[in-house]
Order: C-alpha cells, then sequence, then structure tokens
C-alpha cells in the first residue's frame, strides 16, 4: 500500500534530492512558501522550502526499492522507525495541499493571537525567545513584549518570524 514518508535532505539541497527521486519514479512533494528577501537594495519573493531539510515521498515499501531513496544525490536518509520507513499521516499532506495558492506555493494564514498570549521567535537573532504578545502593528508586523537583561522591553518583529509558544 503507497503511503508518505519523510525524506531527509542534505542541507540545501531540497531541490536536488526532488530532481534525483523524480528521476527514478518517485512521487515527490516539497511544500514550498515565498519568502522575502532584501538583495543589492531590492526586495524580492525567493520560493524556499516550508520545512528546510524535508520533503515527502511515496512508496510501497512492500513492492518499491525504498532503500534506493537512502542512496540519492541530495538525500541524508529516509525518516525510518527500526528497519521500516514511518508513514506521514494523508492528512499531513492534504492539510498542506489546502494551504497553497494557486501558483503552488503555501500561504499560511494570518496569526491569530490574543493580547498576553506567549508567542516564540523562531528566526532572526532573538530566535528561540519567548516573549507575549502584544499587537499587531502595520506591515504586517508583531509587537511581543520579551524580557531582556532584566527589563521589560517592546519589540517589533515580521509576524512570519513567530510561532504559538
Amino acid at each position: 500500500m503507497k503511503e508518505w514518508y519523510v525524506v531527509h535532505t542534505q542541507p540545501n539541497n531540497e531541490a536536488k534530492a526532488t530532481f534525483n527521486l523524480k528521476r527514478q519514479n518517485f512521487d515527490v512533494y516539497l511544500p514550498l512558501f515565498r519568502r522575502k528577501r532584501r538583495h543589492a537594495g531590492r526586495i524580492e519573493l525567493v520560493p524556499r522550502p516550508f520545512f528546510p531539510g524535508y520533503l515527502f515521498v511515496v512508496i510501497d515499501p512492500e513492492h518499491d526499492r525504498w532503500r534506493s531513496v537512502n542512496g540519492t544525490f541530495g538525500v541524508r536518509h529516509l525518516i525510518t522507525q527500526g528497519n521500516q520507513p514511518l508513514p506521514v499521516p494523508i492528512s499531513v499532506i492534504e492539510s498542506l495541499k489546502c494551504m497553497e495558492d494557486s501558483f503552488g506555493f503555501i500561504t499560511p494564514g494570518t496569526p491569530s493571537f490574543a493580547p498576553g498570549q506567549r508567542i516564540e521567535i523562531c528566526e532572526g537573532p532573538m530566535a528561540m525567545h519567548v516573549g507575549l504578545f502584544c499587537r499587531m502593528s502595520e506591515k504586517e508586523r508583531v509587537v511581543l513584549l520579551l524580557h531582556i537583561l532584566g527589563r521589560e522591553v517592546d519589540v517589533t518583529i515580521p509576524r512570519t518570524a513567530v510561532i504559538a509558544a
């Protein structure tokens, strides 16, 4: 029975792994989103993996040569439990595909944080810090109250850089 499985890729080699797995006739899903990047004085949207270092592949472990996935260029290994690949529930893949826009990029919804809710910063120099949500500001930025150097400080960061803690 064919199911979805997770493949751990080499750093920044998701596209290479996808290409090489498709050449071996595997059905591959690499969820992407558009990220803003400032380069040469311009801001541009570049496609980035939604799960850096991971992608999904359809395999029938009883009939497919699934061990060949581990030897594919760009792949570190297939996520397994013991000697068998560990399947991903189809609902996970379906929910990711439901978040895609017409161009195939995932567009996460606006987070609905409540004042005082614990929020974790997941990227940038303040990554791994936890603060309290204060309010949304202009241009899709979040204002957090962080405890830094023994005092409370308001910090404004992009909404894409935070998750609920």
